[in-house]
């Protein structure tokens, strides 16, 4: 279904390297699940065509004490 965007660890021309190889493993899974899951979401009523947080709702501050809540509900 998606060809030649699926990434090879033979395909870099560099030493291997740990961090690379969970990249590529993560864009694979994410080529393989992501369609399901949008579907998925589809199908339960959410609207994916679009995001629905403001710019500065997107930030959080990531920490041993949890989140920076941006804002009150």
């Amino acid at each position: 279904m998606y060809g030649s965007l699926y990434f090879s660890f033979a395909e870099r021309n560099q030493p291997s390297d740990c961090s690379w190889d969970l990249v590529a493993l993560a864009h694979n899974f994410t080529l393989q699940v992501f369609p399901a899951f949008i579907k998925g979401l589809e199908e339960a009523g959410w609207v994916t065509s679009r995001t629905h947080l403001g710019p500065d709702e997107w930030r959080a501050v990531w920490n041993v004490k949890g989140l920076e809540i941006k804002k009150s509900i």
